[in-house]
């Protein structure tokens, strides 16, 4: 069953019980959200795999009011813990990925990753179960996915819109980026240009913030975010990018990496390609983001 992009498959109304009681069956290619109530609060998903399938799942703060700091329990029929993570995916969102050793029901348990009573203690969360080794994000869960507690406005100390340049790398960058290769620096080609050019006004449309490009229709190193390929066929992502921070142009803050040798075509990056998707997303992410997730494309 594919996921729904826009809206989630499951939607917890009543408030889903810390056990193998609760109500709430999630399928595989499903999506689901909920409402951690308290930092003690936990709500539990029932799940049907099958013996020898890997699968994926994925939980990550959404909404208005987000579930700032997820973890995520994977539990046997009789409530034992299988395996668990936090922090393990892009912006404190927790991934599992999983064989099942034998067919029948296992449990998804969604915590809060603070012991203790405080400010983080609640939030709204979405979960998903796909097969494969790729978690799936829904259109809520990408949101998610950016951060919107560090912004170009907040670094530059201005309210309003905020001017920011851009420029598409001429050079290899003079930093490192532990597990990517960006040593491999390949130029973006005028597909991957022209696709930056309109998710860049995308996102200016909704973010409050001006790009101006420098030197256009040619290279840059001069630019507060530039954006390069690199091609690491031993790196699991296919692009990531890194949170706002100093906007001078020697700083490696909001610049975007493509990996050509993971999905990234130079050839076709228009709208409804998972090379225009990746653009788009990793153009609205804050941090680095580390493992390769799987977003259902959708129309612009």
């Amino acid at each position: 069953m594919a996921t729904n992009i826009l809206t989630p498959s499951i939607v917890e109304s009543v408030d889903a019980l810390a056990s193998t009681a609760t109500t709430y069956t999630l399928a595989v290619g499903q999506t689901a959200q909920g409402v951690l109530s308290s930092y003690s609060d936990q709500d539990w998903y029932r799940v049907n795999l099958t013996a020898g399938q890997v699968y994926s799942f994925a939980v990550i703060g959404t909404g208005s009011t987000p579930l700032t700091d997820t973890y995520l329990y994977l539990e046997n029929a009789s409530g034992v813990q299988l395996a668990s993570n936090n922090d393990g995916g892009p912006h404190a969102s927790s991934i599992i990925t999983y064989t099942a050793l034998t067919s029948g029901t296992y449990y998804l348990n969604i915590a809060n990753n603070w012991t203790v009573s405080g400010q983080y203690g609640a939030g709204q969360y979405g979960l998903s179960v796909t097969t494969g080794t790729k978690p799936n994000f829904d259109f809520s869960m990408s949101a998610g996915a950016v951060d919107a507690r560090s912004s170009w406005a907040n670094s530059t100390g201005t309210t309003g819109s905020t001017v920011i340049t851009y420029g598409f790398r001429d050079t290899a960058a003079t930093y490192t980026e532990p597990g990517s290769n960006i040593a491999s620096f390949i130029r973006l080609t005028s597909a991957e240009i022209s696709a930056v050019n309109l998710a860049l006004k995308l996102w200016s449309d909704v973010a409050g913030i001006q790009f101006v490009q420098v030197n256009p229709g040619g290279y840059t190193n001069n630019a507060t975010i530039l954006l390069g390929n690199y091609s690491d066929s031993a790196d699991g992502a296919g692009a990531f990018a890194l949170y706002p921070g100093s906007t001078v142009a020697s700083s490696s803050s909001g610049d975007v990496w493509l990996n050509t040798a993971n999905s990234i075509s130079q050839t076709n990056a228009n709208v409804g390609t998972y090379t225009f998707q990746t653009i788009l997303h990793e153009l609205g992410h804050a941090k680095v983001c580390r493992i390769p997730v799987t977003i259902t494309p959708h129309q612009v």
